[in-house]
């Protein structure tokens, strides 16, 4: 309860009470006529601005009803401008109006009689989330549960924000876009869980300490099972035999109470899908404000915000996001290997929190991912054209830097590891995309910009894939391919060669048109896949995300938290078993090292442990650490694996599908001839990790599948979904040690 002081002063008509929150939070005065026998007035109410959204206003109600009881008083009696959101609040609180104001008729006198007991309980409802960026599927589920919930209680809304950043939105800057709508509706409040890193903990915490006091609680939720298993959860934890029962509180089971509200107006493919603030932040980061005012179109329209607010909203987090435009076109030309860098599976984000990795799930097995592709499992190669209008041929960034290959050096097995049978792969392709370069007009122009002494300053890289029947990986091919990934700009100047991204779109859908034109050339970018479509895809995807509800709770995390906070709890865990003497804050600090985390260097450690604890932990981390890091994500992988299986075999047009039997029964045999191999040469080291690669197969169901699997792109990134491919390249990897 807050601390309040108070003034009295009596007056010629009566008497007036002060009444000042000792944090200045809040103010009110109660006045009383000496005529009037049971009758208060309550007026001049104030609440600072920082406060407000944190249900303020019902404390100063009930402290004002408390206080007047006491003095046996039965009625309140207040003046509120008509037809105000402040007007309906004094209503849902029991006031009832009374008469117009003479000399002011927009304002209207309310009463309350305190001997009258309400009929109605008061709910408060707790809606946490990450909330970056709030956008209108979050106001509207609200403002739905208030009206559906309100038929029965003197219903309040609580939005709980998450204090982490996402893509450097903060959670200020949510607390002040949702305190916005707010003042719209003061039935509504804000909360920031500073010292919380979880807002669905910090709103179990408000509820065991009965934050707004005796009444009703509820946790908000959507249509998402995940949100639902959330407000189930919420409610037997509080029932009457549940682990967190406390007395004065009632629990409420609220299932939801609106479908999602979808995106429309749209330019790209998630138009008429849920309003998701992953697609939302993705487009701050492309600097796209016409598909960012979707999510927020209908609060316009509804008059809940203007166009202008909308507007500085979306500058405001364009200002301070950490993904600039340029870093996004990086990240959305991501490609696997050399030039391109490493596509990362989902449970490799550190920053990928398990409410955005649940979402991702329900929308593989939906079908709601359009921009797929199929994963190739080939060779990289990088290809341009130098001013004498010969094709010019690298393997890698470092090789681009020094000098390139001409056509006839391919051929030459001592540049490739792998000899002979590599370098034919190499050839081979290498004739398919000088054939293409040959019918680009003006290919030296079109590659190269010179300086006015013809000198190159900047030459395009064409990143491609290469595929042939007689050298593959793990997955065999059928016929001799070039896919297209991307081109990349090499800038050069006095300091060297660097690299830049660029819209690249034209240039590879130039490409494209000449290749296609050309008789017996199997050369294209790498096409488009399609998602089963699946409107039962939700209760499929369930299984896993129950599965990951259940890693969570080992760990006592919750949605909100990220693969790096999976990481330091579960080496935390295993910290604190194996270095029984260390404080918490050294456990928290290795834990943070262990799990991949900047700033925190053995050095630290060294001052503050004695030596032969810090000589513990330094032979620790270079015998065993990596052994523990890949068992503490192995129930994650586990886990994508299985769905990489299961997506994969759904997915539609990849470019083995109608032959899978026949590449399944190779792929087998190559897993026979590892073994055998591994057993026959192999050191014990090798035929341990065979065997565990082997259990691990068998773990996600000795599926294999025709492909290696699937790149999609969701919520700003490239990711990849592979299956049971990861776990048979670890075993090619074992035979190619011989």
């Amino acid at each position: 309860m807050v601390e309040v002081s108070v003034n009295t002063k009596n007056k010629p008509h009566g008497k007036i009470w002060e009444y000042q929150a000792k944090d200045n939070s809040f103010n009110f005065l109660l006045y009383k006529f000496n005529y009037e026998k049971d009758t208060y007035y309550l007026f001049n109410v104030f609440v600072d601005e920082k406060k407000r959204g944190m249900g303020l206003g019902n404390t100063i109600l009930d402290m004002a009803e408390d206080i007047v009881k006491k003095a046996n008083g039965n009625k309140i009696r207040l003046e509120v401008k008509k037809d105000s959101f402040v007007h309906d609040w004094y209503k849902r609180h029991g006031y009832k109006d009374v008469e117009l104001d003479v000399d002011a008729p927009s304002y209207i006198w309310m009463i309350k009689d305190l001997n009258q007991t309400s009929l109605k309980k008061n709910l408060f409802i707790l809606f946490p989330g990450g909330f970056k960026p709030a956008h209108a599927g979050h106001i509207l589920l609200a403002e739905n549960a208030y009206k559906t919930m309100s038929q029965e209680y003197n219903s309040e809304i609580y939005f709980i924000v998450s204090p982490k950043n996402r893509d450097s939105i903060t959670a200020h800057s949510t607390v002040e876009f949702l305190s916005k709508i707010c003042k719209k509706a003061p039935y509504m409040h804000v909360i920031e869980t500073e010292d919380c890193p979880s807002p669905v903990r910090y709103a179990y915490m408000m509820t065991l300490n009965k934050m707004m006091g005796d009444g009703c609680y509820c946790m908000l939720a959507s249509t998402k099972d995940t949100d639902i298993k959330r407000a189930r959860d919420f409610y037997k934890s509080f029932d009457i035999n549940g682990k967190y029962y406390t007395e004065g509180v009632e629990p409420v089971l609220m299932e939801s109470v609106s479908n999602p509200l979808e995106f429309t107006h749209r330019t790209d493919e998630f138009n008429n899908t849920p309003i998701s603030a992953s697609v939302l932040r993705t487009d701050i980061a492309n600097n796209d404000f016409e598909n960012f005012f979707s999510g927020y179109r209908l609060l316009v329209e509804m008059n809940w915000i203007k166009d202008i607010d909308v507007e500085n909203y979306f500058n405001d987090l364009k200002d301070n996001t950490s993904v600039s435009i340029e870093e996004s076109m990086a990240i959305q030309h991501l490609n696997e290997g050399g030039l391109g860098g490493h596509i990362s599976h989902p449970y490799e984000i550190d920053d990928m929190n398990f409410e955005d990795i649940s979402e991702l799930i329900n929308k593989l097995f939906c079908g709601d991912i359009t921009d797929v592709t199929e994963k190739v499992d080939g060779m990289n190669l990088f290809a341009s054209v130098d001013l004498t209008g010969e094709p010019i041929f690298a393997r890698n960034i470092g090789h681009i830097r020094e000098i390139p290959y001409k056509l006839k050096d391919l051929k030459n097995p001592e540049l490739w590891q792998g000899g002979q049978l590599v370098a034919n792969a190499f050839k081979k392709c290498a004739d398919i995309i000088a054939k293409v370069f040959k019918n680009i007009p003006n290919a030296i122009k079109f590659f190269n910009t010179t300086d006015t002494e013809g000198n190159v300053i900047q030459r395009k890289w064409l990143d491609v894939e290469v595929i042939d029947p007689e050298n593959t990986n793990i997955i065999p091919y059928d016929k001799v391919m070039v896919m297209f990934h991307m081109f990349k700009l090499a800038v050069q100047n006095i300091d060297g060669i660097y690299f830049e991204d660029y819209d690249d779109k034209n240039d590879l859908n130039y490409l494209n048109s000449i290749a296609e034109k050309m008789s017996n050339i199997n050369a294209k970018s790498t096409p488009m896949v399609i998602l089963e479509k699946n409107k039962r895809g939700g209760e499929d995807a369930m299984e896993y995300i129950a599965d990951l509800n259940d890693l969570l709770s080992d760990y006592n995390l919750s949605e909100y938290d990220t693969i790096l906070d999976y990481k330091k709890a579960a080496l935390g865990k295993y910290i604190r078993t194996k270095f029984r003497n260390l404080d918490e804050e050294t456990i928290d600090s290795l834990s943070a090292r262990w799990a991949g985390q900047k700033g925190f260097t053995l050095y630290w450690f060294k001052s503050k442990l004695d030596k032969d604890t810090y000589d513990e932990i330094r032979n620790f981390e270079k015998d065993n650490l990596k052994q523990l890091q890949k068992k503490v994500i192995k129930p994650l992988e586990t886990i994508f694996i299985k769905i990489g299986n299961k997506i994969i075999s759904r997915t539609k047009n990849l470019i083995n599908s109608g032959n899978e039997e026949k590449v399944i029964k190779k792929i087998k045999k190559q897993i026979t001839d590892i073994i055998d191999i591994t057993d026959k040469q192999g050191t014990e080291s090798d035929k341990d990790k065979l065997e565990q690669l082997l259990v691990k197969l068998e773990q996600t169901g000795n599926i294999i599948n025709a492909s290696e699997g699937l790149v999609i792109r969701y919520g700003g990134r490239l990711l990849k979904i592979t299956g049971s491919f990861a776990i048979i390249n670890q075993m090619n990897i074992i035979k190619y040690k011989r």
